[in-house]
């Protein structure tokens, strides 16, 4: 009968072994961390994304309008024009109002505000793997 070896006399290609595994799970690890962050700040980009699209729309929609009205105006002189000019000016602003509410969301979901939480994680990551590893040398000891 063989006696269990000490922690201190493990063959090196057991510690090389223990070693590529530790570096794996850390790689793991630091890539589902990444790819948390990534989700999240898509989700926070989805409704900016969203205002973006309707503000086009709607910028759209009003240079449909301006030019109707022109045509009308022409057409009956005057008249239309200010009905036109009206709806396109309150089409322009609220596109306006749109893309700026738009900018400031998306600059706070892609910026470095949410950066803390990613530093908070990755801490209580490396905290937890390294629990785990005293955990491991206690119960070989």
């Amino acid at each position: 009968m063989s006696t269990p070896r000490k922690t201190g006399d493990e063959p090196i290609s057991t510690l090389f072994a223990r070693l590529v595994d530790d570096g794996t799970n850390l790689f793991r690890a630091e890539l589902n961390l990444y790819r948390q962050a990534a989700l999240r700040r898509v989700a926070q980009a989805k409704m900016p994304v969203v205002m973006i699209v309707a503000a086009a729309l709607i910028a759209q929609s009003s240079v449909t309008v301006l030019l109707v009205g022109c045509a009308l105006g022409l057409a009956r002189w005057i008249g239309p024009v200010g009905g036109g000019l009206a709806m396109a000016v309150i089409g322009f602003a609220l596109c306006g109002l749109l893309v700026r509410i738009a900018i400031k969301r998306l600059t706070a979901a892609l910026g470095e505000a949410n950066d803390k939480d990613s530093v908070a994680l990755t801490e209580n990551v490396v905290e937890e793997k390294v629990a785990e590893k005293k955990a491991e040398l206690e119960a070989a000891a």
